[in-house]
C-alpha cells in the first residue's frame, strides 16, 4: 500500500511540475482596435506588453500602449501616450516599433493634415525607469492635400541595428519620383546618413534595409502591364541598380546576411503555371553583395492547399517569409500563408454604422521550407496548425527560439512543437501541454506573442478572450 502511495505521488507531482502554468486575471483589450501587440522591456519581476491604437473618426483614438504586468501576470500599471499632432484635421498612420535597449522602447508615428499643407514623423520613446514618455520631431515636409500627401515606410534591419525612413512626395504620373532616406542608428536614434534619390521610370514596390544599413528597393516600371522589377541598392556613397531578370515580378523580399554578404529571398509567379497554382510558385535566393540569383525554385508545396484549406491556391492573397533561421548548414523559412475566404462589411471607421464591403482574409496553412546555403530548396514540410485564423485575432502559428531550438505555436490546436515532433501531434497535444485554466472562457491563444525567459526557463504567452479582454499565462520548466 505504501508502494503504491508512493508511486501515486511521484507521477503526480511529475504532472504538477510538467504542467505548472500559471494563470493571470483578464484584463481589457480589444483586437479590433488595438494592434501590433507584443512583449517588451521584459526582466526578472516586470514584463511589458506594448500596443497601439489608431481609430479614426467619431470614436478616434490614436494613442501608444504599455501595460506593466508583476510576476504573477497581475496588471500592475497602464501607461498611454497620444500620438504628436496638428490639430482636430489630423490624419494619423503608425510605422512600426522597435525595442531600442533593456530600458526603452520607441515607436515611430506620421501625421499630416491638408489644412496645414505639412506632414511630420514623430519618435516616440517609453522609458520604464522613469515609467514615463518623450517624444521628438524627425521629419516634417510640406504636402499639397490630404490626398496627395505622398508614400512613407520605415523599416529595421534584421540584426536591429539599424532603422530607415523613406518618404516619396506626391509626384504626377509622368514626373520623376523624388525619394528622401534616412538611416538611424537603432541603439541611439541617431541619423547616420540621409539622401535624396531620383527616379524617372519606376515606382516604388518594396523597401527593405539591410544588414549593412543600406536601403534595398524592389521597384516597378510604371504601367499597368509591367512585369519587371529593377532591384536597386542605395548606399550612403552610392546608388547602382543590381544585375536582375527581366519579367520576375517579385513579392516582399526577405533580406538577410551570412557573414558579411546580403541576401535576399523572394517569392514571384511564373505565369506559365497557370492559375490554379497560385503566384506563389517559384523562390529565388539573390546575391546583394555579388548581383546573382543563386537558386531559383519551383515551389510545390502549396498544390495542395484546397485539400488543407478548401480553397484553390489561386485564392492565396499572401505568402510571408514570417522567419528565416540558419543552423546546421541549411536556411529554413518559416511560412504563413493568407487566403481570401469571401467578402465582409466593415464599419467605415470606429462607431459608425456605415459599412463597405471588402475582401475576408484569414490565415492557411503553414509551411517549413528548407534550403541549402545557396537557396535550392532540399525539403518543405507542411505544418499542423490552426487553418482559418482572423488576422485581427491571432497569426496561424508563432514562432521563438528556445535554447537554439525553435518551436512552433499554435496554441489550442497543436500547442507548441519543435517541426522534427510533426508526426506524434494529435488535436489533443495543445490542451494536454497548456491545460485548462479556471476561466469559463478559455479564449484563443495570440500564437504570435510570446516571450521566453533562459534564466527562469519560463514562457509566457496570451490569450484573447471573447468579452474583449486578455489574460497571460506563463509555462514553467520549459522545455522539459
Amino acid at each position: 500500500m505504501k508502494y503504491s502511495t508512493l508511486i501515486f505521488f511521484l507521477v503526480f507531482s511529475s504532472v504538477l511540475l510538467a504542467q505548472n502554468n500559471n494563470y493571470g486575471d483578464k484584463f481589457p483589450f480589444n483586437p479590433e482596435s488595438e494592434k501590433d501587440a507584443q512583449f517588451v522591456l521584459a526582466d526578472n519581476y516586470n514584463t511589458y506588453l506594448f500596443s497601439h491604437v489608431n481609430d479614426h473618426g467619431m470614436q478616434s483614438q490614436h494613442e501608444v500602449i504599455l501595460r506593466k504586468f508583476d510576476q504573477k501576470n497581475a496588471l500592475v500599471d497602464t501607461f498611454s501616450f497620444e500620438f504628436p499632432g496638428m490639430g482636430a484635421s489630423t490624419l494619423y498612420n503608425f510605422l512600426g516599433m522597435y525595442q531600442r535597449n533593456e530600458n526603452e522602447v520607441v515607436a515611430y508615428t506620421h501625421d499630416y493634415t491638408g489644412k496645414m499643407d505639412k506632414m511630420e514623423v514623430h519618435e516616440i520613446i517609453f522609458n520604464k525607469t522613469t515609467s514615463s514618455f518623450s517624444e521628438r520631431l524627425i521629419f516634417t515636409h510640406p504636402i499639397e492635400s490630404n490626398s496627395k500627401s505622398g508614400d512613407i515606410a520605415f523599416r529595421v534591419s534584421e540584426n536591429g541595428q539599424f532603422a530607415a525612413l523613406v518618404y516619396t512626395p506626391y509626384s504626377k504620373r509622368k514626373e520623376p519620383n523624388k525619394s528622401m532616406i534616412m538611416v538611424f542608428n537603432s541603439a541611439s536614434g541617431n541619423e547616420i546618413w540621409k539622401k535624396d534619390v531620383v527616379f524617372n521610370d519606376t515606382n516604388e514596390k518594396h523597401v527593405a534595409v539591410t544588414n549593412s544599413g543600406n536601403i534595398l528597393w524592389v521597384r516597378i516600371e510604371k504601367g499597368f502591364k509591367a512585369e519587371t522589377n529593377q532591384i536597386i541598392e542605395v548606399t550612403a556613397t552610392e546608388t547602382r541598380q543590381l544585375d536582375f531578370p527581366e519579367k520576375t515580378a517579385l513579392f516582399e523580399p526577405k533580406v538577410f546576411s551570412i557573414g558579411s554578404q546580403d541576401y535576399f529571398m523572394a517569392f514571384y509567379e511564373d505565369k506559365s503555371f497557370g492559375v490554379q497554382v497560385g503566384k506563389f510558385n517559384r523562390l529565388l535566393m539573390y546575391s546583394i553583395t555579388d548581383e546573382k540569383v543563386l537558386n531559383d525554385n519551383k515551389i510545390e508545396a502549396l498544390t495542395q492547399y484546397k485539400s488543407l484549406t478548401g480553397f484553390s491556391p489561386s485564392e492565396i492573397t499572401n505568402v510571408k517569409i514570417s522567419e528565416l533561421i540558419i543552423a546546421d548548414n541549411s536556411i529554413n523559412l518559416i511560412l504563413e500563408t493568407m487566403y481570401k475566404a469571401g467578402t465582409v462589411n466593415k464599419p467605415m471607421f470606429a462607431g459608425s454604422s456605415a459599412t463597405f464591403e471588402q475582401d475576408l482574409i484569414k490565415y492557411g496553412v503553414g509551411y517549413v521550407l528548407q534550403t541549402d546555403m545557396a537557396g535550392k530548396v532540399i525539403n518543405a514540410t507542411t505544418l499542423k496548425t490552426s487553418v482559418g485564423m482572423l488576422p485581427e485575432i491571432s497569426n496561424s502559428l508563432g514562432i521563438i527560439n528556445v535554447q537554439g531550438d525553435f518551436y512552433i505555436n499554435t496554441g489550442w490546436y497543436y500547442g507548441l512543437y519543435k517541426p522534427s515532433q510533426l508526426n506524434d501531434l494529435d488535436d489533443e497535444y495543445g490542451r494536454q501541454l497548456f491545460g485548462y485554466s479556471t476561466l469559463s472562457d478559455y479564449g484563443v491563444f495570440v500564437n504570435q506573442l510570446m516571450h521566453y525567459s533562459p534564466d527562469s526557463r519560463i514562457l509566457k504567452l496570451a490569450r484573447y478572450h471573447s468579452d474583449k479582454t486578455m489574460s497571460l499565462m506563463d509555462m514553467s520548466n520549459f522545455p522539459k
